[in-house]
C-alpha cells in the first residue's frame, strides 16, 4: 500500500521541459490540443486531508462489484479483439473513429444497447460535422429522487483515431463508464445521474460541444461532469499514479468539488492508487466543453509524463494496460461519483448470528450472500462470534449462508425497509461426513426369483469413513457384496442381492443399518422390504401327460 502523508504538497512542474517531454511525440490527430499549454504557472497539487469523509457501507459495497474481468470484457470489445452482437448480429469493432463513420456508428449502437439492456432510459443526440455527416452521442439518464435539482454527468469519449484499437483512448474510459452504469443503476440517488459517451473527440470535441450547445439551448442546469479518458497505462515499476485536472485555481470551486471527491475516495476507500490533483486549465477532453459552458468539470486520465507508449498507434491494444490499476482508477472514480450523486439514504440493516444448529457454537468465516430481484448482490463473512451485518437498499432479498461442512442455506423474501435493522439468526446443520443413496429398497418378486440393487456411499468428509453394514434382524435372503470398508474417501458402490428361493409368498423385511465414523450420523438406516408373489407357472393342477 502506498503510503501517504497528512501534508498538503505543492510540486511546480516546469512548462518547457513539459512541452518539450510532450511535443517529442506529435500525432497528426493530438488528444492534448497545444493551446492546453498556453496558460503560465501550471501549478500540480498533490492534495490529502484529514478523511473529508467517511467510508459510506453502501459505496464499499458498489466497489467491491468492480471486477478487473468485467472491465477487460468490455475494453477487449470495443478495442475489435472479441465480438460484439449489434442489431442482432455478430461484428468486430475494428475502428471507432470518425474517418469510419459507419464504424463509428457501429460502436455508438453497441453502446446504446448496452445501457437498454441495463433498463436506462437512452437515446441518441445527433450531430453534424462539415463534409463528414451525422454522429451521435449516446445519453442514458438514471432520475433521482423527485425535485432534486441537481444533476451529474459521468462520461467518456467512445471514438478512436484512425488505425488504432483505441483500448487505452479511449476503451478504458468508456468500459468505465459502462461498468459504472450498470452497478449504479440499480442504486437509488438523490441526484439525477446521466451517462454519455461523447463521439468525435478526437477530431475537436465535437460530440460534447453539440451537447452543450443543446444544453444551453434548453436551459438545463449541469451540477457537475466526471469525464473519463485514458485511464489503464502505468509504466511497471512506477508509482501508480492518476491524475484528475481542474481549471486554474480560483477559476471554479465546482471543479475542485469534483475532483476533491475523487482524492478522497481513495483515502477513504484504502485504494491502492494515488490520486494527484493537477489544476492547470488542460482543455484536452470533453471535459472542456463543460468549461466553456460554464459548469464544473474534472478529466481523470493517466499523468501526461508517464503517458501510454501505444497512444494513438495500433499498440493500443488491452495487453497495455496494468488491469491492477486501471480497476483502482474505476473503483475510485465510481465511487467519488456515487459520492457527488448523493446515494439515497433509503437503506436498511440486515444482521444476525449464524450459529451450529446442534451445538449452538458461532460459526466464524461463514459467506452471507445478499441478492435482490434488479441484480444488488452484496457479501460479507462471519466474525469470530459468527455474527454479521450488511447495509443496503431497501427492496426485497434472498440471503443465503454457505461454508465448507455445513448444509447451504438459503431465506427468501427478506424485507429491508427503511430506517430499519432486520434480524436473520441462522441455525446451520452440518453436512454429514458420509451420504447414502438409496435410502429404502422396496420389491416385488416372484417365488425363487433374485434381484440386484445398489446402493451408493458417498464420504463428503475431508478425514476417512470408516463403514461397515449390519442387518436386524438377521436374515437368509440378503446378502451385500461387502460388508464393509477402513478406508472410504471418495464414492463406493454395494450390491445388495435378495433371493426369494424358498421363501413361501408374504411380506419379508429387514432394516440394514450403516454404521460409521461419522459424528452426527453414526447410524443410518435403510428399510428394505420384499413381497414375494406366487410365480405365474406355479399351479395345484395336474400337468398334462
Amino acid at each position: 500500500m502506498i503510503s501517504r502523508s497528512n501534508r498538503f504538497s505543492i510540486k511546480i512542474a516546469s512548462i518547457t521541459t513539459f512541452l518539450a517531454l510532450f511535443l517529442s511525440v506529435a500525432p497528426v490527430e493530438a488528444a492534448y490540443p497545444n493551446d492546453s499549454f498556453t496558460q503560465p504557472n501550471r501549478a500540480r497539487f498533490q492534495l490529502e486531508t484529514d478523511e473529508p469523509y467517511t467510508p459510506d457501507p453502501l459505496v464499499e459495497g458498489i466497489i467491491e462489484q468492480i471486477e478487473s474481468e468485467r472491465l477487460l470484457y468490455y475494453v477487449e470489445r470495443l478495442s475489435g479483439m472479441l465480438p460484439v452482437r449489434v442489431g442482432g448480429e455478430v461484428i468486430y469493432l475494428k475502428s471507432r473513429g470518425t474517418y469510419h463513420p459507419q464504424n463509428n456508428k457501429l460502436a455508438a449502437q453497441y453502446l446504446y444497447e448496452q445501457f437498454l439492456a441495463m433498463g436506462l432510459d437512452t437515446r441518441y443526440q445527433q450531430f453534424r460535422i462539415e463534409d463528414q455527416g451525422a454522429f451521435y452521442n449516446v445519453i442514458a439518464e438514471q432520475p433521482g429522487d423527485e425535485n432534486s435539482g441537481c444533476t451529474y454527468l459521468l462520461t467518456a469519449h467512445l471514438d478512436a483515431v484512425p488505425n488504432s484499437p483505441g483500448a487505452d483512448d479511449n476503451g478504458s474510459g468508456t468500459a468505465g463508464v459502462l461498468v459504472a452504469a450498470s452497478i449504479l443503476s440499480r442504486y437509488r440517488f438523490e441526484c439525477n445521474i446521466r451517462y454519455i459517451f461523447f463521439s468525435a473527440e478526437e477530431q475537436g470535441l465535437h460530440g460534447s460541444k453539440a451537447y452543450t450547445e443543446d444544453m444551453a439551448g434548453q436551459g438545463e442546469e449541469i451540477s457537475g461532469v466526471l469525464n473519463l479518458d485514458m485511464l489503464g497505462y502505468n509504466t511497471p515499476g512506477s508509482s501508480p499514479v492518476i491524475n484528475i485536472h481542474t481549471r486554474q485555481p480560483g477559476e471554479s470551486i465546482g471543479d475542485m468539488e469534483i475532483a476533491n471527491s475523487l482524492v478522497w475516495a481513495v483515502e477513504a476507500y484504502d485504494l491502492d492508487i494515488e490520486a494527484q490533483l493537477v489544476q492547470d486549465g488542460l482543455s484536452a477532453s470533453d471535459h472542456s466543453s463543460f468549461w466553456e459552458a460554464g459548469i464544473p468539470a474534472a478529466l481523470v486520465v493517466e499523468p501526461l509524463d508517464d503517458r501510454n507508449p501505444a497512444y494513438h498507434s495500433p499498440d493500443d491494444k488491452p495487453d497495455q494496460l496494468d488491469q491492477r490499476f486501471y480497476t483502482e482508477v474505476i473503483r475510485a472514480s465510481i465511487a467519488a461519483f456515487a459520492h457527488l450523486g448523493s446515494l439515497s439514504d433509503q437503506r436498511s440493516t440486515i444482521q444476525g448470528r449464524v450459529f451450529d444448529a446442534g451445538s449452538n457454537l458461532p460459526l466464524p468465516g461463514m459467506i452471507i450472500a445478499i441478492t435482490s430481484r434488479n441484480g444488488l448482490a452484496f457479501k460479507t463473512t462471519t466474525t469470530q462470534n459468527g455474527t454479521y451485518s450488511i447495509v443496503l437498499p431497501t427492496t426485497t432479498y434472498k440471503l443465503s449462508a454457505s461454508q465448507e461442512g455445513y448444509e447451504d442455506k438459503e431465506v427468501f423474501d427478506v424485507e429491508a425497509s427503511a430506517s430499519n435493522t432486520v434480524k436473520m439468526n441462522l441455525a446451520m446443520l452440518p453436512v454429514p461426513a458420509l451420504k447414502v443413496s438409496p435410502l429404502g429398497i422396496d420389491k416385488i418378486l416372484f417365488s425363487g426369483e433374485r434381484s440386484i440393487d445398489q446402493v451408493e456411499l458417498q464420504s463428503r468428509s475431508s478425514s476417512p469413513v470408516h463403514w461397515r453394514l449390519g442387518e436386524n434382524p438377521p436374515v437368509d435372503w440378503l446378502h451385500s457384496s461387502s460388508t464393509g470398508d477402513p478406508h472410504l474417501d471418495t464414492t463406493q458402490n454395494v450390491r445388495i442381492f435378495i433371493s426369494t428361493a424358498g421363501l413361501r409368498p408374504g411380506f419379508y423385511s429387514t432394516m440394514l443399518s450403516i454404521l460409521s465414523n461419522d459424528l452426527d450420523d453414526p447410524v443410518i438406516s435403510i428399510p428394505i422390504s420384499v413381497y414375494v408373489v406366487d410365480h405365474p407357472d406355479s399351479t395345484n393342477a395336474p400337468k398334462p401327460r
